[in-house]
């Protein structure tokens, strides 16, 4: 199985939902997914996780984005773009500089109202099916952060706006917003990611070419989930331990904090200590191993006993190894596992 992130050019008119299903296709694999749904009208990035991937897929979406759109002013469409029917219209006429100064009010943290015409669910139901059965329910507000918002083009009726802000954006209703303090009417006439976190545009694949290139091609240009990461705080154990399969077996999979990882540690040194007994030896091997095995190896006659989980073993290993365990032992597993401000 194949794992990392693809950074995909979705086009105009096609779906997240069938990018998704393209890439399945080219690489042959039922794990796939993406990061948060992008409008069909719109164009841009949309970051596709494979394999292990689909795990960190929330922490993708939740990654700054930048947009670039197109304004139409003096229109109103149902659906607040391209997509939709013309519903109102106004003849007034704005400048430049009276967009530059509406634009201020869009830094920062602002309130929005999702549109109809979206995905959210209502009790189990999509906004935009509700909206295209005539259906209009009220949406809470919600908070979002506009970091960055530029005025690119002026050539009324249009403009063109680069736009950086946080998850939960819509950039349709920041337009008719806008529209609205102008007093006339806006909707957006186009509409492109061009990055999200630290997937750019440029370096894209175009949904057009997911089928046409070479699997292993496709396989290359996996990015390592990681980048999914990279605002979190980063612990690398000594190399040494990648020597030592059953030990980053129980690390990676053991799914503890950093302090019950670093006990691990502690009964690992004590293991390791010429002058512990070889009983002590014994009983800490015994329970480092009964952490690392996995479930379908594990005695039946010890499977449901409810005090055999794994803080309750690594006490009583500790009890066990008692006065065995020597500072030392102790500042060799903070070496490797260093204590962090809200570390217990």
């Amino acid at each position: 199985m194949h794992s990392g992130i693809l950074n995909i050019n979705k086009k105009k008119g096609i779906s997240s939902a069938k990018c998704v299903s393209l890439v399945r296709k080219a690489l042959n694999q039922k794990k796939v997914g993406h990061t948060g749904t992008l409008d069909l009208e719109a164009s841009g990035v949309l970051p596709i996780v494979v394999g292990k991937a689909t795990r960190v897929s929330d922490y993708m979406m939740g990654k700054d984005k930048t947009y670039e759109t197109l304004i139409e002013f003096g229109k109103k469409t149902d659906t607040l773009d391209a997509a939709g029917e013309v519903i109102d219209k106004s003849d007034k006429q704005i400048t430049r500089s009276d967009l530059e100064e509406v634009l201020k009010n869009y830094e920062g943290e602002i309130t929005q109202i999702p549109p109809m015409y979206s995905a959210l669910k209502v009790n189990g139901k999509k906004l935009y099916d509700l909206a295209r059965e005539g259906i209009e329910i009220e949406r809470k507000e919600r908070k979002v952060t506009i970091y960055d918002i530029e005025l690119l083009d002026f050539n009324f009726p249009y403009a063109k706006l680069k736009v950086t802000c946080s998850k939960g954006t819509y950039i349709r209703t920041l337009v008719d917003d806008i529209g609205e303090e102008l007093e006339t009417f806006a909707y957006v006439k186009d509409l492109c990611r061009v990055r999200v976190g630290d997937f750019g545009i440029e370096d894209s694949i175009d949904s057009d070419d997911i089928l046409d290139m070479n699997k292993e091609a496709l396989i290359l240009s996996l990015n390592n989930l990681d980048m999914a990461l990279d605002n979190f705080p980063r612990y690398d154990l000594h190399k040494k331990y990648f020597s030592n399969a059953k030990f980053i077996h129980f690390v990676s999979n053991m799914g503890k904090n950093l302090a019950f990882i670093r006990k691990a540690l502690v009964l690992y040194y004590c293991i390791r200590d010429e002058e512990t007994p070889k009983y002590v030896k014994a009983v800490l091997a015994g329970a480092l191993g009964y952490l690392i095995l996995p479930s379908d190896m594990i005695p039946d006659a010890l499977v449901g006993v409810g005090w055999l989980d794994d803080l309750a073993v690594i006490s009583l290993a500790f009890k066990v190894a008692g006065k065995y365990i020597k500072p030392v032992h102790r500042e060799k597993a903070e070496k490797r596992i260093p204590f962090g401000e809200n570390d217990d």
